[in-house]
């Protein structure tokens, strides 16, 4: 046994290290992703609008696959469905609480012009 150790240490070394990262990535990643989510979920708002909600998850789902393409080929398109789902209502809690972010992202009336008109 301590044959195979002293010959081999430097490949159990890397396997543990890689192990490690691989841990670390499928801990810190989601976060990471989950927070861009809600980044990509505001950029899809204002290009699209309000109302098209599939129009916007295919949207976000088309720059997920550009920003991360080894993720985009791991996670299943529910999950990544479900993350979204989280995003938005990040996103909307922080619009609620936004009066800058308001003025950006829900259209406001033209003068003389109401929502209702609208």
């Amino acid at each position: 046994m301590v044959e195979f150790l002293q010959q081999y240490w430097l490949l159990i070394l890397f396997a543990i290290a890689a192990v490690a990262t691989l841990i670390y990535i499928a801990i810190k990643e989601p976060q990471r992703i989950k927070q861009w989510l809600v980044w990509a979920c505001a950029q899809a708002e204002l290009a699209l609008g309000s109302g098209t909600g599939m129009l916007k998850l295919r949207e976000v789902y088309d720059m997920f696959i550009t920003q991360y393409p080894v993720f985009s080929k791991l996670i299943p398109f529910s999950l990544f469905q479900k993350w979204t789902e989280e995003a938005l209502l990040v996103f909307k809690e922080w619009l609620e609480s936004n009066a800058t972010a308001q003025k950006m992202f829900i259209p406001q009336p033209q003068q003389g012009e109401t929502n209702e008109e609208k």
